[in-house]
């Protein structure tokens, strides 16, 4: 015997967030019930296929199993019943594919793309910083170019090596996504409020997010530091390497200063802590 449905009802406002075309991968959200009492998850389908379940809002799918059809976003109740569910057409195989994205050290942005058989429209175009942003504004722009367009040029943008989602949306045809970072060229100067106590400098651990060396200069000189996992003193303070006491310890130089490196290999303006260095 069949059980019954559950009574409850299918969740509004699905939507894809993103649709990562070209690598098989997509974000779906919707509006979820926040009453736990009723709704333990929501299940998701591709053409009916599961592809998992969690109790929020939004959801990844890692590897499409289709590239066109039905989603399907199902509350689970905590009879363990599903209720009824939201549905959401998609094709990804007509709307813009190869998807290219290009940033330079002069702050362009230039994006590349084809465009699908059959013409979907104008297309809209934005880049968005994502994730950790160290840039003062992040980004959000957008133009709109005609639909036998293949390759837009966007100006003045960041060059640290933040996150961007690029999504770019036909009229008539799904949207499509990429991500990467911008051309990484600069390092954030050491910005912790460092004190002194009498001849003990206080370093408080970088904050920057892409921060790998610490070097301190001593009247022009490297100051060595102690590591873990017993691999000797090193001449700068190495991220997940060097032990937390570094960041305390006595100097009596009368120039002393610090700079960054990033994991790109770009360094800091030096930051002078004592002295004119």
């Amino acid at each position: 015997m069949t059980a019954p449905p559950s009574a409850l009802k299918a969740p509004s406002g699905i939507e894809i967030a993103e649709a990562f075309a070209d690598t098989g991968e997509m974000n779906i959200r919707w509006k979820m019930n926040a009453n736990y009492g009723e709704v333990k998850q929501y299940n998701v389908y591709v053409n009916d296929t599961f592809v998992g379940g969690k109790y929020d809002e939004v959801f990844y799918i890692k590897n499409l199993p289709a590239r066109s059809g039905t989603i399907k976003v199902v509350p689970v109740g905590a009879d363990g019943l599903e209720g009824d569910a939201a549905v959401l057409p998609f094709d990804l195989t007509n709307t813009v594919s190869n998807v290219r994205v290009d940033s330079t050290a002069d702050g362009k942005l230039t994006i590349r793309w084809t465009n699908p058989s059959k013409p979907a429209g104008n297309l809209k175009i934005n880049v968005d910083s994502v994730n950790a942003v160290t840039s003062k504004k992040p980004v959000k722009l957008n133009k709109v170019v005609s639909e036998n367009t293949t390759s837009v040029t966007f100006d003045k943008m960041p060059v640290n090596g933040d996150g961007y989602v690029v999504t770019i949306s036909p009229k008539r045809a799904d949207a499509v996504a990429v991500s990467g970072s911008f051309i990484d060229t600069v390092a954030e100067p050491y910005a912790e409020k460092w004190y002194w106590e009498g001849d003990t400098l206080h370093l408080p651990m970088p904050e920057t997010r892409d921060w790998r060396y610490l070097y301190v200069y001593e009247d022009g000189v490297l100051r060595s530091f102690p590591t873990t996992y017993g691999v000797g003193d090193k001449d700068r303070i190495i991220r997940g390497r060097s032990t937390k006491a570094s960041l305390a310890f006595t100097s009596t130089a009368e120039n002393v200063s610090v700079i960054l490196e990033d994991y790109a290999g770009n360094r800091s303006e030096p930051v002078v802590l004592r002295g004119d260095n």
